[in-house]
């Protein structure tokens, strides 16, 4: 009588080991000593790229400190490999998780394996990562999200066990596809979303950059559930995958420079609003000309720009830019306060908050 009972435990005791086996392996492989050197140099020119891109798209040549090189040189490592793992979450770890928890169980026959990942995973996994995408996107809507997100689940679960499936192989699939999938995806999203900041027509923006990368998320999951069903893929075809991410995405946004804006912000580097930047006497005179609402006396030789857009925060100079127009000052000369560089609300969200707790 207990035979079944332990053959299903040491089962599922042998698709986690093999699951982590093929993740140390492939982690093992990324960082062996033969491609390390070759992983890194591509990821710092990825990283480079995106700065390039987005010093170009602000028409303006920094003033870089040897500070300011060895910071920008790091964080370009950082966001390739940063890069590397968010395809490899979005691309390589769901066919990984498929092929190697589910072999057991899936046909021969390459149109068959299609039709039982399809049916069994990549509809629920689709209704699943936008459930919870949506439960961290909308916080007003969030209990509601995460309702329908057990329910999916737990509606799931029942299929899969009333059509007589293996349904522990199956689960584990799905909660960690599901999992991982979901925080690569609000990753891509949140830097979008900052991206399009300080655009005059941000809002709208937001919802069609939100509405193509959620259409996007469907174009992944198909590539995935395709490359899933052959026993055999290539690193060309994820690749191209990783890519075309890349197309959707710039074509979502509507802007090449939107990811490295995004990425700019979130370092705190560049295209971010601060609370103020506390100038002195010659710098006050020098705005109050342009915006004296903006300006505020703190002492008679200080003064603070409220709200400010900065462009880039160097070792020796800072760019703002009111207006439209762009501002090169000294960091010698200035003090910029305090500002969020990371945050889950995107930035209209966050100026409604702002307007509702003035109106309170």
């Amino acid at each position: 009588m207990n035979a079944p009972i332990q053959d299903a435990s040491n089962q599922s005791t042998d698709s986690l080991e093999t699951v982590k086996q093929q993740i140390r392996e492939f982690m093992k492989s990324l960082f062996s000593e033969e491609k390390r050197k070759a992983y890194y140099a591509m990821s710092t020119i990825t990283g480079l790229l995106i700065y390039f891109i987005y010093f170009s798209h602000i028409n303006y040549t920094p003033r870089i400190s040897l500070t300011d090189s060895v910071i920008l040189l790091f964080s370009a490592l950082i966001i390739g490999v940063g890069f590397s793992l968010v395809v490899a979450g979005l691309f390589i770890l769901p066919s990984l998780a498929w092929k190697d928890l589910l072999e057991k169980d899936l046909p021969d026959e390459q149109p068959k394996r299609l039709k039982y990942i399809f049916i069994n995973q990549g509809i629920a996994l689709f209704f699943l990562i936008n459930l919870a995408l949506g439960a961290a996107l909308y916080s007003e809507y969030r209990t509601y999200f995460i309702i329908a997100l057990v329910a999916t689940g737990l509606l799931w679960f029942l299929i899969i066990f009333s059509k007589g499936e293996k349904p522990l192989r199956n689960t584990i699939a799905l909660l960690l596809n599901t999992f991982v999938m979901s925080i690569c995806t609000l990753m891509v999203i949140n830097i979008a979303l900052h991206g399009v900041e300080n655009i005059g027509d941000a809002e709208v923006k937001e919802t069609t950059a939100r509405m193509y990368v959620f259409f996007s998320l469907l174009i992944i999951l198909a590539i995935n559930v395709f490359f899933a069903s052959f026993k055999k893929t290539g690193a060309i075809e994820t690749t191209l995958s990783a890519l075309g991410l890349l197309f959707v995405i710039f074509v979502a946004t509507q802007s090449l420079a939107t990811i490295p804006k995004g990425v700019m912000h979130i370092l705190g580097l560049g295209s971010f609003r601060a609370e103020e930047i506390v100038m002195k006497n010659e710098l006050c005179d020098y705005f109050k000309k342009l915006d004296e609402k903006q300006i505020k006396t703190i002492t008679p030789q200080t003064c603070s720009l409220t709200n400010p857009w900065i462009l880039w925060k160097g070792e020796d100079a800072a760019l703002i830019m009111i207006k439209n127009i762009k501002y090169q000052i000294d960091k010698k000369d200035i003090k910029i306060i305090s500002y969020k560089s990371f945050d889950f609300n995107s930035p209209s969200q966050n100026e409604k908050k702002k307007e509702t707790e003035k109106e309170g």
